[in-house]
């Protein structure tokens, strides 16, 4: 949710209205009710064979926690592609952003309220929602807000 709000008022600042409420709207509309329909489609209760190191409500397919990981950072990625100009920035943040989502989605599985299962889903889940809503809009409102591509940031050699 943090991550989210600064991007968003980020983008604003910046004057990209369209590009922060595509951003915007991709992520709360795949992370919380996406998932939120999943998992009332599928109704997989969380792990009783093991114990959990915290405490989780709800259903256990897919991952929340995975799948928003997939639609944020994955969003993020893109947009670093689309804002950046060094080759190498646009790597490592692809690359640190990649480490996390994975990171996040095993430590639900070592916390014990995932299967691993749960956390596939939620990635398979986040990657086509986030692939779908940068095919279907991402990529046009982003073109037209950075006609002079990655111009926002050609001043710090990002």
């Amino acid at each position: 949710l943090i991550v989210t709000v600064i991007t968003v008022v980020g983008l604003f600042l910046f004057k990209k209205w369209k590009t922060a409420l595509w951003f915007g709207l991709t992520v709360l509309l795949g992370a919380e009710y996406l998932n939120k329909f999943v998992k009332e489609i599928y109704q997989r209760i969380r792990p009783e064979e093991i114990e959990h190191l915290i405490e989780q409500g709800g259903y256990s397919f897919p991952s929340g926690h995975a799948m928003g990981s997939m639609i944020v950072f994955g969003g993020l990625i893109f947009l670093a592609t689309r804002l950046l100009k060094n080759n190498s920035v646009r790597w490592g943040i692809g690359i640190l952003f990649g480490i996390l989502i994975l990171a996040i989605g095993l430590s639900r599985i070592y916390l014990g309220v995932h299967y691993p299962s749960d956390v596939l889903g939620g990635f398979s889940l986040g990657f086509t929602w986030v692939t779908l809503s940068i095919a279907i809009l991402g990529l046009k409102v982003t073109q037209d807000e950075f006609k002079e591509k990655r111009y926002s940031f050609k001043k710090y050699n990002l």
